[in-house]
């Protein structure tokens, strides 16, 4: 290839085949590499001095998204819905879900084998399972393997980072680390699609309402849309994400995804990373590359997020938009610039056993302007207003 600087030059890819092969893809990407043809002062032949990646036909989520719905949320193969005065007991086959009644959020996601709850002595959610999994210990999957260690919370609050920092974003966003949330309502019923959970959140903090809707179909998969609605008149400093968290048992130590990689990025920067599959060790997704500890580790344009054991058990998340997620061995609490047992540096950061998952619909841009105050572009904030993520768990 030859160009004068401030020239166009067109080039016919030999791709014609490649393009033929894969006609019916979901999403098809061309990969360009330029290479050096011939060695240059210090650069041998064949080095790469620039890529792209360029979509010929982009994937839809949203279609996916749908089409993921209408075929596995139907009238057969409705779980079971049992209560007690504590929880709702949603049970499959070989799974069971349990929502509380206090709080209204899914608290347990257990496989349960090919023995049900309802034909033996049920022991309900205060059993504590005797297995104790770790990263380095895989038992196969069988009677009473809770997938959750923690529940799954709605999030609105990151680790802040140098940038947020300077903007004094852990003062100004500070209300969205717990925005008070107190349960108004919550109700379960059998639907022709599944069981229906619904529960509904003032949010004292900031004056919004939150409604968290679950719909649970007969083969393990949880619908699931979180809805915040503003409060009129209301002034609150914008959120540093819209998503979700939930922590899983040390087992589930890697995960596989297909979305932007294969090193972290950003809304805001992930301009260098390429749209791919991809797989990594759950311990390798923390950067310790920063001075100190903070949020690290997001993968953006998220097609699926699997976080699974080495046999490949655990579960997927699908969202109706490309999404960002996050799965390390650290809390936001632990990278927390505002947590009372925050460390300093990298080096000392205990990494914990279980796995914490963080996924969202949107997490603030990192800004990088300045680190003294600047904030990211207003295409990459989050302010307050009313914010609807759409997504499926499926147990695996």
């Amino acid at each position: 290839l030859r160009g004068e600087p401030c020239s166009t030059v067109t080039v016919t890819l030999p791709v014609s085949d490649r393009m033929a092969a894969c006609a019916d893809a979901a999403e098809i990407m061309l990969n360009v590499r330029y290479t050096l043809r011939h060695s240059r002062g210090l650069l041998d032949a064949g080095t790469v001095v620039a890529y792209d990646q360029m979509a010929v036909r982009e994937y839809d989520t949203e279609a996916a998204y749908e089409a993921r719905l209408e075929e596995d949320f139907t009238d057969e193969n409705i779980p079971e819905l049992y209560e007690d005065a504590y929880l709702y007991y949603v049970e499959g086959d070989d799974w069971r879900a349990e929502f509380s009644k206090n709080d209204g959020w899914l608290e347990r996601l257990v496989t349960t084998g090919s023995r049900k709850a309802s034909s033996g002595t049920y022991r309900g959610g205060n059993f504590v399972p005797d297995y104790r999994p770790s990263s380095s210990v895989t038992a196969p999957f069988g009677y009473d393997l809770d997938l959750l260690r923690e529940p799954l919370r709605p999030n609105f609050y990151r680790a802040v980072t140098d940038n947020d920092d300077g903007a004094g974003l852990h003062y100004r966003s500070g209300v969205w680390r717990d925005p008070g949330l107190k349960l108004k309502d919550i109700k379960a019923s059998v639907t022709d699609s599944g069981v229906s959970v619904e529960a509904e959140y003032d949010m004292t903090g900031t004056g919004a309402v939150l409604k968290m809707s679950y719909l649970l179909s007969g083969t393990g998969e949880i619908a699931v849309t979180e809805h915040m609605i503003p409060g009129k008149d209301r002034e609150v400093s914008p959120l540093l994400r819209f998503g979700m968290t939930m922590v899983m048992p040390g087992r589930f130590d890697r995960v596989d995804y297909y979305g932007y990689g294969p090193f972290e990025n950003y809304a805001d920067r992930h301009r260098a990373a390429m749209i791919g599959k991809y797989s990594a060790m759950v311990s390798d997704l923390y950067q310790y590359d920063y001075v100190r500890p903070q949020e690290s580790g997001a993968r953006t344009g998220l097609r699926y997020w699997r976080v699974v054991d080495r046999t490949g058990r655990g579960v997927e998340i699908i969202a109706s938009n490309a999404f960002t997620a996050t799965a390390l061995n650290y809390s936001v609490e632990d990278l927390d610039l505002a947590s009372p047992g925050y460390v300093r540096h990298p080096s000392e950061l205990v990494p914990r056993k279980d796995t914490y998952v963080n996924f969202d619909l949107r997490q603030m841009g990192l800004g990088c302007i300045t680190s003294w105050g600047t904030l990211p572009l207003e295409q990459y904030m989050l302010p307050y207003g009313e914010y609807t993520f759409e997504f499926i768990i499926k147990i695996l």
